[in-house]
C-alpha cells in the first residue's frame, strides 16, 4: 500500500490552482532556500550537501530562464535573461569558492525578484479598469531590479 503524503499532495494541488504570477513566486522563494541551504552546507564544509542544493538552484534557474517569452515579454525577458545569466555566474563563484555570503546574496537577488512580482501583482489588481481615462504605466525598465535605500539594502555588484 501506497503511503500517502500530504506535501506532495499539496504541491500537486497548488501547481494545478496557483496563478502563473504564484507559481513564479514559489519558485523565487524555493530558489532562495537552495541557495540559502547551500550557503550553510558551505559553512560547515559539507560538500555533499552543497552541491545537490547548488544542483538544484541551477536546475531551477535553467527552468525560470526557459520559460521566458521574448515574444510577448520584450525588455522585461531580456532583462531577465541577463539577471539569470548573473544569478548563475554568481552562484558558481559562490559555490567554488564555499562563500556563504555570495550564496546569500544571490538568495537576496531572487527574493528581490519574487518582491517585483508581488509589487506587480499588487499594482494590476489596483489598477482602473481599461476603459479608464487614466493611463495605465510600467514602472521604468531601469528600476528593474529593485534598488533599496544603500544604506539598508545588500550591496548590489551588478545590475540589469
Amino acid at each position: 500500500m501506497a503511503s500517502f503524503d500530504p506535501l506532495k499532495a499539496y504541491r500537486q494541488q497548488s501547481a494545478r490552482t496557483d496563478s502563473v504570477p504564484d507559481v513564479f513566486m514559489h519558485a523565487y522563494e524555493r530558489l532562495a532556500g537552495y541557495l540559502h541551504a547551500a550557503a550553510r552546507a558551505a559553512e560547515a564544509r559539507d560538500i555533499e550537501r552543497k552541491t545537490v542544493e547548488i544542483n538544484n538552484a541551477l536546475m531551477l534557474v535553467l527552468h525560470l530562464e526557459t520559460a521566458l517569452d521574448f515574444e510577448r515579454g520584450g525588455d522585461v525577458a531580456l532583462l531577465l535573461k541577463r539577471f539569470y545569466r548573473l544569478l548563475r555566474q554568481e552562484i558558481a563563484k559562490g559555490s567554488a569558492e564555499l562563500n556563504a555570503p555570495v550564496l546569500r546574496e544571490a538568495a537576496t537577488h531572487a527574493l528581490d525578484i519574487r518582491r517585483v512580482w508581488e509589487e506587480s501583482l499588487a499594482r494590476s489588481s489596483t489598477a482602473p479598469p481599461a476603459d479608464s481615462a487614466t493611463p495605465v504605466t510600467n514602472p521604468p525598465l531601469n528600476s528593474f531590479p529593485p534598488q533599496g535605500d544603500s544604506a539598508t539594502a545588500p550591496s548590489r555588484r551588478w545590475s540589469a
